[in-house]
């Protein structure tokens, strides 16, 4: 993630901000408790890995809702 941020994004501090945010747990990459978050919806599919590159790996037919939380503006380009 911290390796996606854009120059501007870097001169704002956001990086800064972003790393001190991970320090402090406030992202939670830990894929077995997001997947037990998730275990109620037999259908949910929770997917780690770095936008854009991931996508075109998953082997989906049809998408009823899809989340990206995205704290960088550079893989929404």
């Amino acid at each position: 993630m911290l390796d996606q941020f854009s120059p501007e994004e870097v001169r704002k501090q956001r990086l800064n901000i972003a790393k001190t945010a991970l320090q402090a747990g406030a992202y939670v990459t830990d894929m077995a408790r997001i997947r037990a978050n998730f275990a109620e919806w037999s259908r949910a599919i929770p997917v780690q890995g770095v936008i854009p590159e991931i996508l075109p790996t998953l082997q989906i037919e049809a998408v009823a809702f899809l989340h990206i939380d995205m704290n960088c503006a550079l893989p929404e380009q």
